[in-house]
């Protein structure tokens, strides 16, 4: 796993674990001193939600390996849709049901079994009795049909009003391919790259540095503006890549973003 942030007088580090790159994150712009992961207060949880495309699920997983061996006991859910869980499921079941497996194997995964072998989340009556008896909650709230880009439709990507942190993430994977190729959603991206002067076929650093600006950064923080909303160029797995997203997280003055890859090789990837 490698993952970068900007760490003061030490510029980008590569740290060796997700938990201490979100820390630095998170007090590289004007935010409170609580660290990510913290309890605001004891009555709430830490809600962590992951947005965008190319990598919400790896992230998902790798947060709540870290999340459980650091005993934070950590609730795993979807507001839309997730693989069914190899372990740690808490389907179809109550809050209760859902904090009873915390407390017995250090974390949950919760939500609706579907059909189609996914599952969907319970309804908001049932987040509320969940936030009740979680220290932490693990969201991932956007769709992309596994391709790396998108640019979220209407009422996307669906976030709880509680939400501490959002991280907003796309897949360097992309760069150098066609739109039609590697984009979610791609009249709306078409629509959002000519708005801002910045329409071509081919994915390039302008073309990502367009579409996280324009697509989450800038309508989240206006959507959800006590929360921290920062970038990610995930699928960052060669020295190329890596500059890259390093280099763009730079152009747009976003000094709380990562850059990130090989999850693939930790032991979170099996997890559910």
């Amino acid at each position: 796993m490698r993952v970068f942030c900007f760490s003061g007088k030490a510029g980008w580090t590569q740290t060796g674990a997700l938990r201490e790159a979100l820390s630095h994150a998170y007090h590289a712009g004007p935010w409170p001193e609580e660290a990510p992961f913290e309890l605001h207060s004891k009555q709430a949880p830490f809600v962590l939600c992951l947005a965008g495309a190319g990598g919400k699920t790896s992230y998902l997983k790798q947060l709540a390996w870290e999340g459980r061996a650091a005993g934070l006991g950590p609730a795993v859910i979807t507001t839309t849709h997730i693989y069914r869980p190899s372990a740690f499921a808490a389907l179809d079941s109550s809050p209760e049901a859902a904090e009873r497996m915390i407390q017995e194997q250090g974390m949950a995964v919760a939500g609706h079994l579907e059909e189609n072998g996914k599952i969907s989340f319970m309804g908001w009556d049932w987040y509320q009795g969940l936030c009740a008896r979680a220290r932490l909650i693990l969201a991932e709230t956007d769709g992309s049909r596994r391709l790396p880009i998108k640019v979220p439709g209407p009422g996307e990507p669906v976030i709880p009003h509680n939400t501490s942190l959002i991280l907003c993430i796309l897949g360097m994977s992309a760069l150098g391919k066609s739109l039609e190729e590697v984009c979610f959603r791609i009249e709306r991206a078409r629509a959002c790259l000519k708005m801002h002067g910045c329409l071509r076929e081919t994915v390039d650093d302008a073309v990502l540095e367009c579409l996280m600006a324009y697509g989450y950064l800038l309508p989240l923080r206006k959507a959800f503006p006590r929360a921290k909303v920062l970038p990610v160029f995930h699928q960052a797995d060669d020295a190329g890549t890596q500059a890259a997203g390093i280099r763009m997280l730079e152009h747009m003055g976003e000094w709380g973003g990562l850059v990130s890859g090989g999850f693939l090789g930790e032991m979170s990837s099996e997890l559910f």
